[in-house]
């Protein structure tokens, strides 16, 4: 499996960032292109429509470093007690590398949000 970092806060539990890091196992020059990511992202939103508010997820663009993700943010029709009723999911081109981001939230239009796309879009990868 490919490694999962998560972020949390402090304490309490208003949000969980999971960050994967995927790379090509036939070393595909294209693995995490802007185009790749795009479909990516859209078909992970189009298997998530029948479980959100939404009635349609539009895609947003974020400008990375040296590449360009998307990203797209839903509502949970039902979430179950204790669970997250917002998330937001997107992937992203880093080095030869492929950052796949779900944020889970408990504030619509949490900071935490915007500190992990920050993130996304500082992300570098350093081969040594």
């Amino acid at each position: 499996m490919p490694p999962t970092i998560i972020f949390k806060p402090a304490s309490g539990d208003d949000f969980q960032v999971l960050v994967t890091a995927l790379w090509s196992k036939k070393e595909e020059p294209d693995f995490n292109s802007q185009d790749k990511v795009r479909t990516l992202v859209e078909k992970d939103s189009q298997k998530l429509l029948p479980n959100t508010v939404e009635a349609k997820i539009v895609l947003q663009e974020i400008k990375g470093v040296n590449n360009t993700g998307y990203y797209f943010s839903v509502t949970d029709k039902a979430p179950n007690p204790g669970e997250y009723r917002y998330m937001t999911r997107g992937a992203i081109g880093v080095g030869n590398l492929l950052l796949n981001t779900t944020i889970l939230h408990r504030i619509k239009e949490s900071g935490s949000v915007k500190d992990a796309l920050s993130m996304l879009r500082e992300a570098r990868q350093i081969v040594k």
